[in-house]
């Protein structure tokens, strides 16, 4: 577990690891270069990290919990809104996430992903594995209620539904580099209004 006897320099190990992760991949991010750009001294690195390993899982965990901690702050559905509006606001707040939040310079666990070697990064792969089995789970628990309300079809698999709409956000992030931003406003809004539309069909047949 790391050590964080001095809070301020813990905080500014996590950023710019952040930052150099989703910049330079995991190769880029060394001690070395974490340390420079904290301007902090690698004795200074060590007293909070045992490892490098430790660093990036730690940095990996508070980028995923405070992408949690904004989810939560998500206005929930007012009024006569219908049931699968959860649905709907869920890829809203992802789609200004990737804008003008959290997400706004890539996604750290999708960057993590991409880089890791093939042997001793354990730590980190089953990071990024939780991390992605939580993102997932989160947006099925949505289509789920929608589907019990009666606004997605039965037979839909809410699972894979929801892991194509997490590889979705990946890959226009991905994209958004090389074709820029608007790829991932006509990506996500397009899914977007593809279920709105199912949504509003079955709940029309069923009035």
């Amino acid at each position: 577990m790391p050590r964080t006897s001095d809070p301020e320099k813990f905080q500014r190990l996590l950023g710019v690891t952040r930052q150099l992760l989703i910049r330079c991949g995991l190769s880029g991010a060394s001690i070395d270069r974490i340390c420079r750009e904290a301007g902090i001294s690698k004795g200074g690195f060590f007293h909070h990290f045992r490892t490098k390993e430790e660093a990036v899982s730690t940095a990996a965990r508070h980028f995923v919990a405070e992408l949690g901690r904004q989810f939560k702050n998500l206005p929930q559905a007012r009024g006569n809104h219908h049931a699968g509006q959860g649905v709907l606001d869920y890829i809203d707040f992802t789609i200004s996430a990737c804008e003008r939040s959290i997400l706004s310079s890539g996604c750290l666990i999708g960057s993590l992903s991409t880089n890791l070697p093939e042997e001793d990064a354990a730590g980190i792969r089953r990071v990024c594995r939780e991390a992605f089995n939580s993102w997932i789970a989160s947006f099925e628990n949505l289509l789920q209620a929608a589907q019990r309300a009666g606004l997605l079809p039965v037979r839909l698999d809410t699972q894979t539904l929801a892991s194509q709409f997490v590889a979705l956000v990946e890959g226009s992030l991905l994209l958004r580099n090389a074709l820029g931003t608007d790829v991932l406003q006509r990506n996500l809004r397009g899914f977007r209004e593809m279920l709105a539309q199912l949504m509003d069909a079955r709940r029309k047949t069923r009035d």
